[in-house]
């Protein structure tokens, strides 16, 4: 007991003692001081604990947060085609809140980083890390400019379509006709809406009428719509095969087949395109 419970208690006794002889004057005085000292041994009891007089402060000591690492099997998961490759997360815990620093529009070469922070009280856990960076790679890409494409893979592209341009039973409108000789002359490239539109191919074919025996130049142009490259370097596009603008200065048929329109200029073939409304590149040399 410490010193001021012990006099206390002493002063209970010898008040309590004296109260007891009829010799003791003023009674009533010694009962006042008994009842106060009873009142401070009261107090004083309950101010340590209710009898741990040892120590006053007797507070239970709050545990140590324990740590927690919120990156602990989590995933960010990556969707599309880039420039348009979308992120989200995968597991996570269930104490923590996951914030993506950016969700879509994404491509190759990027990085998203998730944060992480406490839902609630920060009396049980503690984080390891806050944030941490998830690279984006990998992902198929859209054919966005005309650099992404070697002179291989140019030179694959335009053997798809010449191999579909025969000497022969070639009709340029209502009269037959030979194709002489085809060149190419470039490519433009079409993006829109953050992808690949169409990637066009452009040929100058040298062409005799059969009737009039007359030569001419025109202006040919066929495309690989949504062309992408897969992670392994495949190319991809819309309808696995070349496509053809159905208008342009003269109609052109392949073995009875119509496959599109033929230009009289490098300007006439801009003209249709720019109804597309798409963003354009072109390596174009008439």
């Amino acid at each position: 007991m410490n010193k001021k419970f012990k006099t206390i208690s002493a002063v209970l006794l010898a008040a309590a003692m004296c109260a007891s002889f009829a010799g003791c004057d003023n009674r009533s005085r010694l009962e006042k001081e008994l009842d106060k000292a009873a009142s401070e041994l009261n107090k004083e009891f309950n101010n340590n604990g209710g009898g741990n007089t040892g120590n006053k402060n007797t507070s239970v000591s709050k545990p140590e947060p324990k740590p927690l690492d919120p990156f602990d099997g989590v995933e960010v998961k990556f969707k599309g085609i880039a420039p348009n490759v979308k992120a989200e997360i995968n597991g996570g815990n269930s104490n923590v809140k996951y914030t993506l620093s950016k969700e879509k529009n994404l491509k190759n070469g990027d990085k998203v980083t998730v944060t992480a922070e406490l839902r609630g009280s920060k009396d049980e856990y503690t984080l390891t890390a806050t944030s941490k960076d998830f690279p984006v790679s990998e992902m198929p890409s859209y054919i966005m400019k005309l650099s992404d494409l070697s002179d291989e893979e140019i030179q694959t592209l335009s053997k798809k379509i010449t191999d579909m341009l025969p000497d022969e039973a070639v009709r340029f409108g209502s009269e037959g006709s030979k194709v002489n000789k085809v060149d190419f002359l470039g490519n433009i490239n079409l993006t829109k809406d953050n992808g690949n539109y169409r990637l066009y191919f452009v040929y100058k074919e040298n062409v005799t009428f059969a009737k009039t025996s007359e030569t001419k130049d025109y202006i040919f142009a066929a495309y690989y719509g949504h062309i992408y490259k897969e992670k392994d370097g495949t190319l991809t596009f819309a309808d696995g095969k070349p496509g053809y603008n159905s208008s342009g200065d003269m109609s052109l048929t392949i073995n009875g087949f119509y496959v599109g329109g033929a230009y009289a200029s490098i300007d006439s073939l801009n003209s249709e395109l720019s109804k597309f409304g798409a963003e354009r590149e072109s390596n174009v040399k008439e």
